[in-house]
């Protein structure tokens, strides 16, 4: 992994992972684009592959060789509440499925809340509400350009949206965990939201996400288009469906 500490993207690195890339294997089950399939049927059976690597010491030719979105390194902001990110810069010469250029990402991946009044002493719910806070507005985002496109209103019905829910702030005392940020502090994980009638621990991003996707209405997300939404511990307590309540948006 080149962002581990003494790792490197060297031209060898870069070489294996053009030849596993382009292998039978590969071209047989992962889509072969560097966009985005136009339609959900058109991946089905295929992985979308999402590529956080860049291959800058191999040819023009054996980098449009390798599928998936590039997703470089170098466009990625670290710990960011909210950018754009151009995925297929480079022009596919044919070889990429239906030869779109220039697509853009919207990404939320504020990973650590580091910037809390606090600092390294915030207390859970600050750090869980810092969290929170930047993935419901992302959401949100996502839900009024793909209503807005929908509409004909000029929103970006064909962007691709990514929300990160998981996040940590391990270097916080308190320490917030993973774990803890998604389900909130351990001492509150035997109640359930909601009265106990669907919902995860209480305390933590899970929480409040279910209870966003399930809400109709115009303050809800409920049958709202949110794009792609990444997870931890996304198991539920009780009658809560986390996964469930996510997928019934489709």
């Amino acid at each position: 992994h080149p962002t581990r500490s003494k790792a490197s993207n060297t031209p060898q690195v870069q070489r294996l992972l053009h030849s596993l890339l382009t292998t039978p294997a590969a071209r047989r089950f992962i889509y072969p684009s560097h966009s985005l399939p136009p339609t959900l049927g058109h991946a089905r059976g295929k992985i979308v592959l999402l590529k956080r690597f860049d291959l800058p010491d191999l040819s023009l030719d054996q980098q449009l060789a390798v599928p998936g979105l590039n997703f470089s390194p170098a466009l990625w902001p670290r710990n960011n509440k909210g950018f754009e990110l151009v995925y297929n810069q480079l022009e596919d010469n044919g070889k990429g499925g239906e030869g779109k250029k220039n697509e853009t990402a919207y990404i939320e991946d504020y990973f650590e809340p580091n910037d809390l009044p606090s600092g390294m002493n915030s207390s859970v719910e600050e750090n869980v509400m810092a969290k929170w806070e930047a993935v419901e507005g992302h959401l949100r985002a996502a839900a009024a350009a793909g209503a807005a496109g929908a509409a004909g209103n000029g929103g970006d019905d064909d962007g691709l949206w990514i929300t990160f829910t998981s996040g940590e702030h391990v270097l916080n005392e308190p320490n917030v965990t993973p774990e803890v940020m998604a389900l909130g502090p351990e001492e509150q994980r035997n109640g359930k939201a909601d009265g106990g009638v669907g919902g995860t621990v209480k305390g933590g991003v899970n929480e409040k996400l279910l209870g966003l996707l399930k809400e109709d209405g115009p303050n809800g997300l409920k049958g709202r288009r949110l794009g792609v939404v990444v997870m931890d511990f996304w198991e539920m307590e009780g009658q809560g469906d986390l996964i469930g309540a996510l997928l019934g948006l489709d």
